[in-house]
């Protein structure tokens, strides 16, 4: 878990351990405090769930290892660039392209995964195949390169009528593993605090 993520998950802990240990037999004050940063975190979360939608691949990570695959498109969508709200016009500003794609690295068995983009880079709509950039430690991060080597291209193309099978990657999503750790340091600290109070 990244330290950004950490230092989430113990400002997550802080919360809620304030806002128990002041509804259980703390001061007001702290139930108060407890209460409203609890709310902030919970706004966080949806913030976050918004930006990165379930069920979508995740950007890959800020100098992490990444490699080209090529991949098999098996549809493609014009969706809202907001989950809750459907996309009336695929022209707007506000809509995505949602590619189901199959992902064939060379160094681990295919996988299917949702990638989201605002733009058909490689006209994946009629080509039917595109290359992608995956990171190969957490293949749940596949992003559309804006620039694709040629070779690649070439191998993503003759891909397109070859029916691969392959299991569907669900991105781990952030935010649930921050609360979850959260949680987990929240009821570690309220332990600490009965035993030594």
């Amino acid at each position: 878990m990244n330290p950004r993520a950490l230092l989430a998950a113990g400002f997550t802990g802080g919360a809620l351990t304030a806002l128990a240990h002041g509804a259980l037999d703390g001061p007001r004050w702290l139930l108060l405090l407890g209460l409203n940063l609890t709310v902030l975190v919970l706004v966080a979360v949806d913030l976050v769930s918004r930006v990165t939608l379930a069920g979508t691949a995740l950007d890959l990570r800020s100098g992490g290892p990444s490699a080209f695959a090529p991949a098999v498109v098996h549809g493609v969508r014009v969706v809202n660039k907001d989950a809750r709200l459907p996309a009336l016009d695929p022209r707007s500003p506000d809509t995505a392209f949602a590619f189901d794609i199959t992902v064939v690295p060379g160094t681990r068995p295919p996988y299917r995964v949702t990638v989201r983009h605002p733009l058909d880079l490689q006209d994946a709509r009629n080509r039917r195949s595109m290359v992608v950039r995956y990171d190969p430690e957490q293949p749940w991060r596949v992003i559309v390169p804006v620039r694709v080597p040629g070779e690649l291209s070439r191998q993503a193309e003759n891909l397109e009528h070859t029916g691969t099978p392959a299991e569907r990657i669900e991105p781990r999503r952030p935010e649930i593993r921050v609360l979850g750790l959260g949680a987990l340091i929240a009821a570690v600290l309220l332990t600490v605090i009965r035993l030594t109070g």
